[in-house]
């Protein structure tokens, strides 16, 4: 893998004029905000101590992609493919990931507060010692989903089924679902978390 000498941005504007992909690459420690940088495919590439602050990256591709210690917080990322991508140690805070696909996403120690993922495709999702307070998930396909130690704090689950998703090792409340609350059937939570979703349902736990 070549680490990157000059700046990632220049070498954006270049292959986006010819059409190449950017692959095989080390960057390191680059800053950009409010670039556009939309429509990129990239593949077998590690971003370590970047930051993309409120950047353009729509209808982009990730292939084997790597985000360490990143942050891309207010940044669109939607309409956007992901596959066998890493993100760790990083910040997404009110990144916007909706309309995309991700097959074989993992997320660790992250922060991916305020995150809009509305109606992307999650296809064998794993996230561990995640933060996802206030995310949308809204009219999301989750299929596949391994969930450990993350945090899902008034988060918006409207209309995505929830079914054989286990919640049991996360904390979770306050979730917005439909009125009939039918994403939470199937969902598999522990005991508490069980008469927390009774008293959503208006159920009184005795």
């Amino acid at each position: 893998m070549e680490v990157m000498q000059g700046d990632f941005g220049s070498l954006v504007r270049e292959r986006k004029e010819t059409g190449e992909e950017i692959v095989n690459l080390q960057v390191k420690g680059q800053t950009f905000e409010g670039e556009s940088f939309g429509g990129l495919y990239i593949r077998d590439t590690v971003f370590s101590d970047c930051r993309l602050l409120g950047c353009d990256v729509t209808r982009s591709s990730f292939i084997r992609v790597a985000f360490e210690r990143c942050d891309l917080s207010n940044s669109d990322l939607s309409d956007s493919y992901f596959d066998g991508c890493r993100i760790s140690d990083s910040k997404l805070v009110g990144t916007n990931l909706g309309s995309g696909t991700a097959k074989r996403l993992s997320v660790t120690n992250s922060n991916m507060s305020y995150t809009n993922w509305t109606g992307s495709k999650l296809l064998n999702l794993t996230a561990q010692d995640c933060d996802f307070q206030r995310a949308v998930f809204s009219e999301c396909t989750l299929k596949s989903t391994t969930l450990k130690h993350d945090r899902f704090i008034g988060v918006d689950f409207f209309k995505t089924a929830l079914k054989g998703v286990d919640l049991s090792a996360c904390e979770i409340e306050n979730l917005l679902v439909s009125d009939d609350h039918s994403e939470l059937r199937g969902a598999i939570v522990n005991a508490f978390q069980a008469a927390d979703f009774a008293r959503l349902l208006g159920l009184i736990v005795t």
